[in-house]
């Protein structure tokens, strides 16, 4: 290491371990120097995620004064994701240096001194960048688990006139309801209700009632309400703007023609155009599309087979009323891949192999969203159907309670419970439950033919003596990477409890559930639904407690058409957000906030959470008031700076052309005499299309920071020569 870049280096050690938190989210981040100079550091370039662990590396630039020729290095670091997936944020905590590299020379001894420095004081450091940003940058998405899942075709129904389907698990299980007054069916997601003495049922679809003499066939719209219809149906109004799920004013749902009623008791789906199918073709591909319609349906013009895509899976078929299969994904016609982004059904590109949007899903669905849970505070409550009942899961030793009202599982002489995203334990299934440190041994063998099988996605990071962290991937909502792909749940049909109340199991089926990379999966149209009632409760249709409420309806291009709305980006999509025992990321309520996670450099798994290991310390708490200001981003610096994998920086000029850092000064390179530079670019490609995503996301940060005023250096670290 040369004489002048000692000094450098020094500078750049001090500025780093001084900073406490990154709040903007522009690139590059600047932090001026109150002698003229400044370091810059560039956009981080993820390479993996593993758990709740980021690993990256990012290039970077230090010069002393104003005019100095700049240095240009290379540093890798890993961190602990902490992650709100409803604002779309990341925050990188617990962040440690592990390599630094300059373009010149290395002393080696030099270079260790600095790495075990900056591991010393970089838990100080925080970062927060846009999860998009995150998601789209990371190349090299991996494929999903093993487990095999069921993809066997439901009853798939196609219909030419607006249609809406009622799903009944099973045979229909009508009870009386004692806060409505009325007799209600148990086991459907849809509103059925009957008069005790009288013998016509009633069915609810906004803003419709429907009646009939039997639940399964006959529905018919009903022109003149009853009383009891009316009360009922004021109070269902106000419950539903209370949600946001229909506007002030639905007075245009007066021009809407009633839909035809369509009962089911087993699995099924909906596919609908209004009017006979009128396709149109693809730019580019040999496929084409159905116009007239909010279902994913395309002819492949080589083979004239029909293709759908329902909860990511894809089916093909003859015709439209004919005998559907399953199709692979890595075996769909290679023309699905080339459908362009931003036209008409791009959307199904998440589904095909090989695409940016299948990438960017599937690397989404593996970044947790995260919590850490109160030990003192956090507990759950499990109520059950009588005395608790349980069966085992199979390939494991675990038994489930089938009449529970969470999942819970007995293992050995121990009971574990996960409730919104959190683990529990106790040493009896009535409890008193305690937050679990540890999960069961067998939970990761848990088969998708188990209704348990989401749990396996919620998991246990780290501890301190006061909170345990904890997060969950889309698994336990229901979302699965399957091999090149991702799709909505096992596909497998779980037998509910029957007892003196329904317990619903988690369905793949008949809500026309499509992916949104903002959203995640959001209803389609059809479908018949109604959550929004103090006394009625089926989430375990879908997931853990509440994630019903996250899923939004899709917006409806159809205006003759009943049942669409524009789909919302809602907090409801963290789980976390409804305990008052555990701290998740906000991002608009904590740029503020004054709260951090304590560092922890190792992490414990104790066998019980009444012991700790030997040797065991709390983590140190970082300071909360460093003096100086958090950097901001470099106002007059482009963005187009990289490192390859080895350390070499390279950058990119306006025309296009690419150039490597040689010494003081950049050299031109291609592709013809650098086989590095092939990933750089992708790398350049990838950052464009995050900023891209970042930008188009609703209510997404992206916007430009103030410049941060020169730091007022108090001290220098002095490196041993």
């Amino acid at each position: 290491m040369n004489s002048f870049q000692k000094p450098m280096v020094g500078l750049l050690l001090f500025s780093l371990i001084q900073v406490n938190t990154f709040a903007q989210t522009n690139w590059p981040k600047e932090i001026p120097l109150e002698t003229g100079g400044r370091i810059i550091l560039y956009q981080l370039q993820p390479e993996t995620v593993s758990g709740n662990r980021l690993t990256a590396r990012a290039a970077f630039s230090i010069r002393e004064k104003r005019g100095d020729e700049p240095i240009f290095g290379a540093m890798w670091l890993n961190a602990s994701l902490d992650t709100d997936k409803a604002e779309r944020t990341a925050r990188l905590e617990s962040i440690q240096i592990t390599e630094a590299k300059f373009p010149v020379e290395e002393n080696q001894s030099q270079v260790n001194i600095l790495r075990a420095l900056l591991l010393q004081e970089i838990p100080k450091w925080k970062l927060d960048i846009p999860l998009d940003e995150l998601i789209v940058t990371m190349d090299g998405a991996r494929s999903g688990d093993k487990d095999q899942f069921k993809n066997d075709p439901p009853e798939i129904i196609y219909t030419q006139q607006p249609t809406r389907l009622v799903l009944i698990d099973g045979e229909p299980f009508i009870k009386p309801d004692d806060q409505l007054g009325v007799n209600r069916l148990q086991n459907s997601a849809s509103l059925i209700v009957q008069q005790p003495n009288d013998n016509l049922f009633y069915y609810y679809t906004s803003p419709f009632w429907y009646q009939s003499t039997a639940i399964l066939t006959g529905w018919t719209p009903l022109s003149k309400w009853p009383r009891w219809v009316k009360r009922l149906n004021r109070k269902i109004k106000k419950l539903e703007k209370e949600n946001q799920e229909l506007p002030a004013d639905d007075s245009d749902n007066e021009a809407i023609e009633p839909p035809i009623i369509t009962v089911r008791t087993k699995p099924a789906e909906l596919i609908q155009s209004l009017g006979q199918a009128q396709l149109a073709p693809i730019q580019g591909t040999n496929l084409l599309y159905v116009v007239n319609t909010e279902s994913a349906i395309f002819m492949d013009v080589s083979s004239q087979l029909y293709y759908v895509v329902l909860s990511g899976r894809w089916y093909r078929a003859a015709s439209l009323q004919g005998r559907w299969s399953f199709v692979p994904a890595d075996s769909l016609p290679g023309d699905f891949a080339q459908i362009p982004e931003g036209s008409t059904k791009a959307e199904v590109l998440a589904y095909v192999p090989g695409t940016e949007a299948a990438r960017e899903a599937i690397q989404d669905a593996q970044i947790p969203q995260t919590a850490k849970v109160d030990r003192k505070k956090a507990t759950c409550r499990v109520t059950y159907d009588g005395a608790p009942q349980f069966e085992p899961i199979e390939g494991t030793n675990l038994f489930i309670a089938v009449n529970a009202s969470n999942t819970v599982l007995r293992a050995n002489a121990s009971f574990y419970c996960v409730e919104n995203g959190v683990w529990f334990i106790a040493n009896n299934p009535a409890g008193p439950w305690a937050v679990s440190v540890e999960r069961p041994i067998d939970v990761n063998k848990i088969p998708p033919s188990s209704p348990a099988y989401p749990v396996k996605y919620v998991y246990i990071y780290d501890i301190d003596p006061d909170y345990v962290y904890m997060g969950y991937t889309a698994g336990y909502s229901g979302c699965y990477v399957y091999g090149p792909t991702i799709l909505f749940g096992t596909g497998f049909y779980y037998r509910p409890w029957y007892g003196k109340v329904y317990l619903p199991r988690p369905f793949t089926w008949g809500f026309s559930l499509q992916y949104n990379p903002w959203a995640g999966w959001h209803f389609g149209f059809g479908h018949s639904w109604f959550t929004f009632s103090p006394w009625f409760n089926f989430w375990r249709w879908w997931g853990p407690p509440r994630h019903l409420e996250q899923l939004p309806r899709r917006y409806n291009r159809y205006p003759n058409q009943p049942g669409g709305r524009n789909p919302r980006i809602s907090s409801n999509n963290n789980v976390y957000r409804y305990r008052n025992d555990v701290v998740t990321r906000n991002l608009e309520r904590d740029y503020q906030s004054t709260t951090e996670r304590p560092s922890n450099s190792r992490t414990y798994r104790p066998l019980s959470n009444k012991a700790q290991p030997s040797g065991y310390t709390p983590s140190r708490q970082p300071s909360r008031n460093l003096p100086f200001k958090s950097p901001g981003q470099a106002q007059d610096t482009p963005n187009d700076v990289y490192s390859d994998r080895s350390g070499k920086t390279y950058q990119r000029d306006r025309t296009g052309n690419w150039q490597q850092r040689e010494g003081k000064g950049w050299r031109p390179t291609s592709r013809e005499n650098n086989p590095t530079l092939p990933q750089v670019q992708r790398d350049y490609q990838l950052r464009e299309r995050g900023s891209g995503r970042v930008r188009q996301q609703p209510g997404g940060l992206g916007q430009p920071a103030k410049p941060t005023p020169p730091r007022k250096l108090s001290g220098t670290i002095r490196l041993p020569r």
